[in-house]
C-alpha cells in the first residue's frame, strides 16, 4: 500500500462529514525523512544517556504539572529528570515559579514529595526560603555572616523558566530558550477545538518500566504494532489506515480510524460484531437495539458516543466532526509529552528516564476530565507502580491496563533484542513510523551538540 493511499484512507472517512472540515484535519507535512535506520546504541548504551543529560534535557520544554494541582499559595510539586530535581510552586502572589530542589547551604533536597507549605525549610540544618525563592532565615546567623553578606541574587533559590499552555505547566532549564508558544508550533491552534484548559486532572498512574525511555515511547508512536501486541483491538481499529503528520521539529500527530476492522484481520466481521468489540460490556438496552440493527458499525458508534458525550457535558455536539467523536488523535511534543484529543476526557502520556538509569524509565498515564461541578478541586493521588508491578494493579485504569500491560510485556523483549542485535541498527518504515523518524531527526540536532 503506497504512502498516498494510507494517508488518504483516513481522509476518505472525512468525505461523509456533514459540516465544514477545519484545515488541521488535512494531512500535515508530506516530506519524507531520509532517516531510514537508527543506531541501537541510542536505546542501549550509557554514552547516549550521558549526552542527553548534557545537551537534551537542559534545553527542552518539559511538561511537569497541571495548573489545578497548584490551586492555593504554597501548593507545590516535585519534578525529577535524570539527576536534576525541581520544585514547582504557587507563590503568595499567585505566580507559578520553579526552583532547583537543592539547599544553597550543603545541597540537600529541600522537599521530597508533593505538598503544601508556607516556606521551604531544609530538613538538614534549617535554612529556609520563602515561596518566591527569597532567603527567609539562616540558623546560627552569627556564624554565617559571609552568607548573609552576599548579594540577594546569590541567596535566592535559582530559578528555571516556567510557562503554561492548555492548563499544563512547563519548565525549561535554559534561561535563553525560545518561548513555549513558539516551541509548541501548531499544537495550541489544533487544540482550540478541544479546550483542555477547562479540564482537570482526575487520574495519574506512574509506572517504572524495564526499558529505555525512547524504546518505551516509540512503542506508542505507531499503530502498526496492534496486529502483533493488541490483537483484541483488530476488530474495531483501522491500524494501517492511521494518518501520520509532522509539523516541524517538535510536533507530530497520529490520527487512527475507529469503527472499522484492521486489514490484518483474516476474518470478515459483521458490522454488529465490530461495534460490539469496541463497546465491550458498556451496553444498555438502547445500545443493544442499535447494534442489532446496524449496517454500519462506525456510524452507529458515532451516534452512541455523540449522545453519551452530549449528555455528560450538557452541550450541543453538532459542531463536532464525526471523526472527532470517535477517532483517536495522539500528538507528540518533543521530547516526551503526548496529549491525546479529548472531548469529555483527555489522556496524556509522559516518558522520562528512571532517575539516572538509562535501562529503565517512568511512564506517566494521566487523565483529564471536563468538570461541571463547582466543588473545590482535590488533587488525585498518584498511583506509583514498580518495575514488577503491572498496570492492572491500578484498578482506576479499567480496560486500558490490559492494553498497557501488553505493551510493557513486549518491551522487555524489545530491550533484550536491541542489546543482542548483530547489526546494531533499527530499520524504520517509510510512512507508518514517520513520527519515530521525526523524533530521532530532532534528537540528532541536540546530540550533535554533545558530539
Amino acid at each position: 500500500m503506497s504512502k498516498k493511499n494510507e494517508c488518504m484512507h483516513y481522509q476518505k472517512c472525512l468525505e461523509n462529514e456533514t459540516i465544514s472540515i477545519p484545515p488541521q484535519f488535512r494531512p500535515g507535512c508530506t516530506e519524507e525523512s531520509d532517516l531510514d535506520d537508527i543506531d541501537t546504541s541510542r536505546h542501549t548504551d550509557r554514552h547516549c544517556h550521558e549526552a542527553e543529560k548534557r545537551t537534551l534535557w537542559p534545553f527542552v520544554w518539559q511538561m511537569v504539572a497541571r495548573v489545578e494541582e497548584l490551586d492555593d499559595p504554597g501548593d507545590y510539586i516535585v519534578y525529577d529528570i535524570v539527576d536534576q530535581s525541581f520544585i514547582v510552586v504557587k507563590t503568595e502572589d499567585n505566580e507559578i515559579k520553579a526552583f532547583y530542589n537543592s539547599c544553597l547551604h550543603r545541597g540537600r533536597s529541600l522537599v521530597e514529595n508533593n505538598g503544601c507549605v508556607t516556606e521551604f525549610k531544609c530538613p538538614y540544618h534549617g535554612f529556609s526560603w520563602r515561596l518566591n525563592g527569597k532567603l527567609k532565615s539562616i540558623p546560627s546567623a552569627w556564624d554565617f555572616k559571609q552568607f548573609a553578606a552576599r548579594p540577594k541574587s546569590e541567596t535566592c533559590l535559582p530559578e528555571v523558566l516556567v510557562d503554561s499552555w492548555g492548563g499544563f505547566i512547563f519548565i525549561n532549564m535554559d534561561l535563553n530558550a525560545i518561548p513555549l508558544k513558539a516551541y509548541l508550533g501548531v499544537l495550541p491552534e489544533h487544540f482550540n477545538r478541544w479546550p483542555i484548559e477547562k479540564s482537570k486532572k482526575v487520574l495519574h498512574v506512574s509506572k517504572k518500566i524495564p526499558a529505555n525511555w525512547k524504546t518505551t515511547q516509540e512503542a506508542f508512536m505507531e499503530s502498526l504494532h496492534a496486529r502483533g501486541i493488541h490483537q483484541q483491538m483488530l476488530p474495531y481499529i483501522g491500524d494501517e489506515y492511521t494518518q501520520y503528520d509532522t509539523y516541524g521539529e517538535n510536533i507530530s500527530r497520529a490520527m487512527t480510524v475507529i469503527g472499522v476492522s484492521s486489514p490484518a484481520l483474516a476474518e470478515k466481521l459483521s458490522e454488529e460484531k465490530i461495534a460490539e468489540s469496541y463497546l465491550g460490556n458498556n451496553l444498555d438496552k438502547k445500545t443493544e437495539g442499535l447494534l442489532r440493527s446496524t449496517t454500519d458499525a462506525r456510524k452507529t458508534l458515532i451516534t452512541i458516543k455523540r449522545e453519551r458525550i452530549s449528555k455528560k457535558l450538557n452541550i450541543d455536539m453538532s459542531d463536532f466532526l464525526d471523526s472527532e467523536i470517535i477517532d483517536e488523535y495522539m500528538y507528540c511534543v518533543f521530547p516526551n509529552f503526548s496529549p491525546w484529543k479529548g472531548l469529555d476526557s483527555t489522556m496524556i502520556y509522559r516518558f522520562r528516564p528512571n532517575g539516572d538509569d538509562h535501562r529503565s524509565c517512568i511512564m506517566d498515564v494521566i487523565f483529564l476530565s471536563c468538570s461541571t461541578s463547582d466543588d473545590k478541586y482535590e488533587r488525585p493521588k498518584t498511583t506509583c507502580l514498580g518495575l514488577d508491578e503491572p498496570f492492572s494493579n491500578a484498578k482506576e485504569l479499567g480496560g486500558l491496563a490490559t492494553v498497557l500491560d501488553q505493551d510493557v510485556d513486549n518491551l522487555v523483549y524489545v530491550d533484550k533484542g536491541l542489546r543482542a542485535a548483530k547489526k546494531k541498527r533499527m530499520l524504520l518504515s517509510g510512512y507508518q513510523e514517520k513520527i519515530i523518524k521525526n523524533f530521532h531527526s530532532t534528537l540528532d540536532k541536540y546530540l550533535k551538540v554533545s558530539e
